[in-house]
């Protein structure tokens, strides 16, 4: 069964489920702050799960106890209670000590290879705040999650199942940033699996899925240090775990990867918004070797004269430049043939339409 990715949450692993709560920012504007809370029944299963603050680690509190308060209704057994607080480094992640265990492993994958982002600050709040707040959370579907996230900057969802071992397993994303050339924000991902991996192996294999799917846009090449994936695994899918290097391993990070992509492309065309954006694959093919293929193809999808490449004027290039135009009008392809040799490599963009 290959992996589908669909941008939705139809395929939400096991033992997930998103919670939203007001929340005012300083300057007072009324925002939904949105967090991974508990599953009350996971396909019947007992035991389910995480509960994970995001984006503002502020209410880090609400988070956590919004979650016990869950699964206190539930009756089911804690695996693991996470909140973020502080910075978006190794010190991003800590456990809850009301009754979390380390079951579930939680990794942050620093896309640049930094633990030392920078932090966010969160909103000192009061005991009657915090209260307010936490009567007011509300368990809610991953498409509000990702609604709650919008106002703030761009988002996107999208999940994927398959067959891994011969057991289904799901994976489901978050992933906020404003990928805009030359005004990008910071990209962060966060990713849900019900997999069973241990910490080590499920860090490997979002770095290895991030890497390959973040060479493919334009201007991610060289990750932010605050450019990162936050995975968590609940292993409420599959009896054995997935080790590293494994067929399952490579089967996974085959679904991982198409997931990444497909969150990337959905920021893309969201990232002029309110206008409407044009999606953009910029392929160079007949290159003489790999990095040469990848220089050309970053610097034509970053050519300010791109847009007008796209309309289909001809660009002075060694080789040939041919734009197709997707029938709905919302995707153009752009080639350049160097013919100098068999290499070729593709980045997406995109440009206001």
């Amino acid at each position: 069964m290959a992996f589908l990715v669909d941008r939705s949450a139809a395929h939400r692993p096991l033992g997930f489920a998103a919670a939203v709560a007001p929340h005012a920012t300083a300057n007072r504007v009324a925002r939904w702050l949105g967090f991974v809370a508990v599953e009350r029944c996971a396909n019947d299963q007992r035991g389910a799960t995480t509960a994970l603050l995001a984006p503002l680690p502020g209410i880090a509190d609400v988070a956590n106890l919004f979650t016990q308060r869950e699964l206190a209704r539930s009756g089911a057994e804690t695996r693991g209670v996470l909140f973020a607080a502080g910075s978006l480094g190794a010190s991003w992640i800590a456990t809850a000590t009301r009754g979390a265990t380390s079951e579930v492993p939680v990794a942050w994958v620093s896309l640049r290879g930094a633990d030392d982002a920078a932090a966010i600050e969160g909103d000192a709040r009061t005991d009657g705040e915090l209260a307010a707040l936490i009567a007011n959370s509300e368990v809610a579907g991953f498409e509000r999650l990702a609604a709650a996230i919008d106002p703030l900057a761009p988002a996107a969802l999208a999940s994927t199942r398959g067959i891994v071992d011969g057991e289904l397993v799901s994976l489901l994303g978050l992933a906020s940033g404003a990928l805009q050339p030359g005004a990008r924000s910071p990209l962060r991902i966060t990713m849900l699996t019900d997999a069973r991996l241990d910490r080590a192996t499920l860090e490997s294999l979002w770095r290895e899925s991030a890497q390959q799917a973040l060479s493919t846009v334009a201007g991610l090449a060289v990750p932010r240090a605050a450019d990162g994936v936050l995975a968590l695994a609940n292993g409420l899918a599959q009896s054995t775990r997935i080790e590293a290097g494994s067929i399952g391993f490579e089967t996974l990070r085959v679904g991982a990867t198409a997931l990444l992509q497909e969150l990337l492309r959905a920021l893309l065309e969201k990232a002029w918004r309110p206008a409407p954006a044009l999606l953009v694959q910029v392929s160079v093919v007949g290159a003489r070797d790999p990095a040469e293929a990848a220089a050309r193809a970053e610097a034509l999808a970053t050519d300010a004269r791109l847009p007008e490449i796209t309309r289909g004027q001809t660009i002075a290039e060694v080789g040939r430049t041919v734009v197709r135009r997707a029938r709905d009008g919302h995707q153009v392809a752009v080639a350049l043939n160097l013919g100098v040799g068999r290499f070729d490599a593709t980045r997406w963009t995109s440009l206001p339409r």
